[in-house]
């Protein structure tokens, strides 16, 4: 994925939750950042935790979004973002 598509946590070190597009077969996936960059192909993505100490990473919640400005709260309880195709801003409660 792309720095843009990620947020990291406020209170963990080195974790960021991040929108990682799910690719269909024939999609060459590093060519993808320049057409979507250009607006040329949307995505639906799956937020993944990603450790970027250790590189580890797991999928956290697919989404219908081609999710873009991830933002969290300052206690990360939510995770702002947008959907770049629609425009529409989306929150995900991520504490009680």
């Amino acid at each position: 994925t792309i720095a843009e598509k990620c947020a990291f946590l406020n209170t963990i070190k080195n974790i960021a939750y991040c929108g990682v597009p799910r690719l269909s077969s024939g999609q060459v996936a590093e060519k993808q950042p320049d057409v979507w960059w250009q607006g040329k192909v949307g995505f639906q993505d799956d937020f993944v935790l990603l450790d970027a100490a250790t590189g580890q990473n797991s999928v956290f919640v697919p989404t219908p979004t081609d999710i873009t400005q991830p933002k969290l709260l300052l206690d990360d309880s939510f995770l702002f973002f947008r959907d770049k195709t629609s425009g529409n801003l989306w929150s995900l409660k991520l504490k009680p």
